[in-house]
């Protein structure tokens, strides 16, 4: 595995992240922080073919994320905490097991939500848009859109 103590430290403080937004009640930050575990789970993989298929939809990863924020983030935020367990044990067959069943156990309800917006159009630009989001974009100096 190729993980080092660096990568655990860094997925160890984005469970941390997640579970201080959902306390928060703070949706944005929490789809944020699952986010963000999930490219660091890749980052740590160091699977470069894998990197590179991912790479391109990474930000459609994030934008799915801020979509269904509200969709069992505590649920969610355990699962990582339990995978981030496995892959500190090393235990490579308890860590791809787990994300499997974290993908599939996400299926139903992310789809179930996706039906809504048929009936309650969603505005991705305003669902996305987040404080940290406006924050980075206006310290890099980058103009922000306003609503």
């Amino acid at each position: 595995m190729r993980r080092t103590e660096a990568d655990l430290a860094e997925m160890a403080a984005l469970v941390d992240e997640a579970r201080a937004a959902l306390d928060a009640h703070d949706d944005a930050r929490t789809a944020a922080a699952n986010a963000a575990f999930h490219t660091a789970i890749l980052r740590t993989c160091g699977n470069p073919l894998l990197q590179s298929m991912m790479a391109p939809l990474e930000s459609r990863v994030r934008w799915l994320f801020h979509l269904t924020k509200r969709r069992d983030t505590r649920e969610q935020c355990e699962e990582h905490a339990e995978m981030l367990a496995a892959i500190a044990a090393q235990d490579l067959e308890l860590a791809s097991d787990l994300a499997f069943r974290h993908v599939a156990s996400g299926r139903e309800p992310t789809l179930a939500l996706a039906a809504t917006w048929a009936s309650d159009p969603v505005d991705p630009i305003e669902l996305t848009r987040s404080r940290n989001r406006s924050q980075r974009d206006a310290g890099a100096g980058r103009a922000t859109r306003t609503a």
